[in-house]
């Protein structure tokens, strides 16, 4: 009834839209989260499941050894980014020279079949 009366409706603001701000929503993602579009299978066995104290217990007062933890978890994250980075132009590379040595070889091929055929 209040809400009809205020339009609250149309002064309400999801929270929603305050989780999702870029600033606010990385305190609250895993750094190694992957995405992944094939369907998930969860295990639900109970030493599967872990708390996650760092957004449950984030107000429990003695932070600050996890909070050491998490930042290298970041750490480490990055340098797997770099990593499967150079990976990648590494792979880029390979094809590259491997399609050269094969343009080669049959150039290689070429000269020597019109060689034969003079």
């Amino acid at each position: 009834k209040e809400k009809l009366k205020y339009n609250g409706i149309k002064h309400t603001v999801s929270l929603w839209s305050y989780f999702n701000r870029p600033e606010i929503l990385h305190t609250f993602l895993n750094p190694f989260y992957e995405p992944n579009l094939s369907v998930l299978w969860p295990s639900v066995a109970a030493q599967s499941i872990i708390l996650w104290r760092s957004l449950y217990l984030r107000f429990y007062e003695n932070q600050i050894p996890q909070r050491e933890v998490w930042d290298e978890y970041l750490l480490i994250k990055g340098k797997e980014i770099q990593l499967r980075s150079y990976v990648n132009k590494l792979r880029q590379e390979l094809l590259e020279l491997e399609r050269k040595c094969t343009e080669k070889t049959n150039m290689i091929k070429t000269e020597k079949d019109s060689v034969v055929t003079i």
